[in-house]
This record gives structure tokens, sequence and C-alpha cells, in this order.
């Protein structure tokens, strides 16, 4: 299933740090298979060596990407 994110958020072709990527797959993850309401602490829980809470909200609020270039892209992989 990673392998498939990979390729995706590689073709949405964000210039991302290594631990910046480490941070979009792992939310990605969470996402998915969380089962509680989906806050970042309910994420966090779901990684059995967490990342600290607060990376993973300075990866959301800060980002390094605009966000219509991000909305381009994904567009670009939606089914018709």
């Amino acid at each position: 299933m990673m392998l498939g994110f990979r390729k995706f958020f590689n073709d949405l072709g964000l210039d991302l740090l290594v631990p910046q990527r480490k941070h979009m797959l792992n939310m990605a993850d969470a996402l998915l298979v969380c089962e509680d309401t989906k806050t970042l602490a309910a994420l966090q829980r779901q990684f059995v060596q967490a990342p600290d809470a607060s990376n993973m909200a300075d990866f959301l609020r800060v980002s390094p990407w605009q966000t219509h270039d991000v909305c381009d892209a994904l567009r670009q992989h939606q089914v018709d």
C-alpha cells in the first residue's frame, strides 16, 4: 500500500525534503487506519514510535508548496 502512496505523491511533483515526505506518508497512512476522529493526536497514536505531535502540526502549518499547485496536481489523478 505504501508503494502506491509513494508513487502518487511522487507524481504530484512536490519539492519535499526527506523528513517532509516521511510526515506526508505517515499522515496518509494514519488517516486510512485511524478509526477515531481524525485529530493529530489520534493520528499520532497509530504509530508505535510516534513522531512528536508538533512535527505533524508544523508539517501542515508550514508547507513548502502552494495550494493551487497541489490542487492542480491532484486534479490530474481524479477519476472522471
